[in-house]
């Protein structure tokens, strides 16, 4: 694997669920995009103030199509809840060699929600 990281920001709504499907894809030599077969791979996902000094959360990942590098990233309404303004976070790949592939990086945008509700 080993590429540079895409950037891609997103924009959050404090105290909602946030939830994006994403497809990892290599680049073959004749320039076109290829699935990647994620199989034995994991995913991590990480959201951090801008010094890194504090970790706001571990996503939730769950693999949708191995074969064809499909996953799903997930931040709960309780996770987001206390988000700052801004933070950044990155996705990284580890194949089943323990190789750490970092796949996307980018800011958080967090913006205030205006509905509430009591939880049950």
């Amino acid at each position: 694997m080993s590429s540079p990281s895409a950037l891609n920001d997103i924009e959050v709504t404090r105290a909602n669920d946030w939830i994006r499907e994403y497809v990892v894809s290599s680049k073959q030599t004749d320039g076109t995009f290829s699935p990647m077969d994620l199989t034995g791979a994991s995913v991590i996902a990480q959201a951090w103030d801008h010094e890194r000094e504090f970790k706001y959360a571990d996503f939730f990942v769950t693999m949708v199509d191995i074969p064809n590098g499909k996953f799903k990233l997930k931040l709960t309404d309780d996770q987001t809840l206390h988000f700052p303004d801004e933070l950044i976070y990155d996705v990284v790949i580890i194949d089943s060699l323990g190789d750490r592939d970092p796949y996307v990086r980018g800011d958080i945008t967090v913006i205030q929600g205006v509905s509430r509700w009591a939880k049950k």
